[in-house]
């Protein structure tokens, strides 16, 4: 059994053990995967009188490109705890064909599939927060912002539910959104030569200080890059997909945390956001991991606990300076 196989079974026991349920959601061919796991009876206040149920407080975390929930881990066992004060459930989202418990199924060959079937899912978890990491951070902001431009929600459930999109996004290192035409240009160059090279092109970029145990998982990474599919999904990026000129919509309340060393998704795309979100109440707030690259809940879990325990519970209020992070603002 191959290493990865072999801890995802391992940690697949332990999360049913801790109360998680798995889930499939299944769109044609294509498959997603839930973890879900309860953390406090729902809100029943006005229930009585108006007959309706409360909807769930639900967390979605949707990790980043080729990754698992494994890799967060530390970093969801450490805000557990805390998590119940203000959530009913957290939910774990996990993608066919990356290196995760679907890793033997065939991934999404299309970005345009993967956003229509992740939408859906989303739709019926009508989740109040959803925090993104690098492709995931640009999956979440991409969904708040179909709210926001009104591509969703879908005419069939328009007015059923009365979701309106998520009331908060938090995006780590999010791809989708580049400072300039150089720094955009260099990107879809990069990705092309994964498309070709495979994994080996990225692997110096994904951590400031690479963990010691990561080599002895880099043919299985290897093995993700060379599917006939994610080829086809890189193949399938447009800049059409791309959010910058869509940011100014976003209804969401959004908090960016980024390491300030990141070099696979740069540092400087920061600007294009704090630039593009609205400013007024309830303005975007953004902090920097300091001495961070890309992959902050493997690189430096306790601190990413930390500063994401702060900003979930916080509700929008700024988070203070400290050793580890500083806050970021736009540029004049």
């Amino acid at each position: 059994m191959r290493i990865m196989a072999y801890a995802h079974h391992v940690v697949g026991f332990g999360l049913k053990k801790a109360g998680f349920r798995w889930e499939l959601r299944r769109q044609g061919d294509q498959k997603i995967g839930l973890w879900r796991k309860s953390l406090r009876a729902p809100a029943t206040a006005n229930a009585a009188m108006t007959g309706v149920a409360a909807r769930p407080a639900r967390l979605v975390l949707i990790p980043g490109f080729g990754d698992t929930p494994v890799s967060w881990l530390s970093v969801i066992t450490l805000l557990l705890p805390l998590l119940s004060r203000k959530f009913d459930e957290i939910v774990l989202v996990d993608f066919p064909g990356y290196s995760g418990f679907l890793a033997r199924e065939k991934p999404f060959a299309s970005v345009d599939l993967l956003i229509q079937s992740l939408g859906d899912a989303l739709d019926s978890l009508e989740p109040r927060v959803i925090v993104g990491h690098s492709l995931g951070g640009w999956l979440t902001a991409r969904y708040a912002l179909d709210y926001g431009v009104g591509r969703r929600p879908l005419p069939q459930f328009a007015n059923k539910h009365g979701y309106a999109g998520p009331e908060e996004i938090v995006l780590i290192a999010p791809s989708g959104s580049y400072a300039d035409e150089e720094s955009l240009t260099e990107w879809e160059g990069l990705f092309k030569r994964f498309a070709t090279e495979g994994y080996a092109v990225l692997r110096p970029l994904v951590f400031k200080r690479e963990p010691r145990w990561f080599r002895l998982i880099q043919g299985e990474l290897q093995r993700f890059g060379e599917q006939p599919e994610i080829r086809e999904f890189i193949a399938s990026v447009r800049r059409e997909h791309l959010i910058t000129d869509d940011l100014a919509q976003m209804r969401a309340r959004v908090t960016l945390l980024w390491g300030d060393d990141d070099k696979l998704v740069w540092t400087s795309s920061l600007q294009s956001w704090l630039k593009g979100l609205p400013t007024g109440p309830g303005s975007p707030r953004a902090y920097l991991l300091k001495s961070t690259g890309h992959s902050p809940q493997v690189e430096r879990p306790l601190i990413t606990s930390y500063l994401l325990g702060k900003v979930l519970l916080g509700s929008g209020e700024a988070v203070t300076d400290s050793p580890w992070w500083h806050e970021a603002g736009a540029a004049s």
